[in-house]
């Protein structure tokens, strides 16, 4: 199953990805501490269910935004979430690897959708190029550390886990393809569970349960132990970096 089937899917996100809403929330925040035209020029990958556009829209009632997602389904959920009535903004079905955008955003931001891109440093450096002389390329995404207490839980049981590698923090402050002004900021988020299968349950609710590239699928029995071991309430941890990056004049 590619992303795009699965986040297409995932038709509970919006009342059930409680972490992705307060990230976007929280990016939202810190992109209106840098974004100083009112009207700005934007557009939003990985709209998913409507999280960040929402925010994005009350910030700048009068800036113009492109909202785009590779899964049509969100595409469409995210059109009908949004309560803004201005005529200022598009629905596109997009993949952000493979556009025919012009240049000339003010931003361009993404809210826990690049974990998910086959080639991070490369999609960048072409998003890089739609900016603005003085846009700002602002995102959040996955970083080490994140569901570690599942990776644990596999590991004891010598069952590998399925979930991404995130890369550590080191890597989001030295990819920067290009000259300009960036800033690199991490959180810790924690979200609970009643159990593994709950876990599990939930991934797949939001369209987070593909695998990892290359991940050889666990047998039953593997899968049971590790449920075994994950039977009462536990919290998962996210670490979200929040990454910006101001292209010079």
């Amino acid at each position: 199953m590619t992303i795009a089937e699965a986040f297409g899917r995932a038709s509970r996100y919006h009342e059930t990805a409680r972490v992705q809403r307060v990230v976007a929330a929280e990016l939202a925040e810190r992109l209106a501490r840098r974004v100083r035209t009112p009207r700005p020029r934007v557009l939003e990958l990985g709209c998913g269910s409507g999280f960040l556009s929402q925010s994005l829209l009350q910030n700048w009632p009068e800036g113009s935004f492109l909202i785009t997602d590779v899964a049509a389904p969100m595409v469409e959920r995210c059109r009908q979430n949004l309560t803004c009535s201005r005529q200022n903004r598009q629905f596109v079905v997009m993949d952000c690897e493979d556009h025919a955008l012009r240049p000339g955003y003010d931003l361009i931001t993404a809210s826990l959708a690049f974990q998910w891109l086959q080639d991070f440093p490369k999609t960048l450096r072409g998003l890089l190029d739609l900016l603005a002389p003085g846009g700002i390329l602002g995102f959040s995404t996955l970083a080490l550390g994140t569901f570690m207490e599942w990776q644990q839980a596999c590991a004891r049981h010598g069952v590998p886990a399925g979930t991404p590698d995130y890369p550590p923090v080191e890597f989001f402050q030295h990819f920067w393809p290009v000259e300009g002004q960036c800033e690199i900021e991490t959180e810790w988020y924690f979200d609970s569970y009643t159990s593994g299968i709950s876990f599990l349950r939930h991934l797949k609710q939001i369209g987070a349960h593909s695998p990892k590239e290359n991940y050889a699928s666990v047998t039953a029995g593997q899968l049971r132990r590790v449920l075994r071991d994950l039977t009462t309430t536990f919290t998962i941890r996210y670490h979200v970096v929040y990454s910006f990056l101001q292209k010079d004049f």
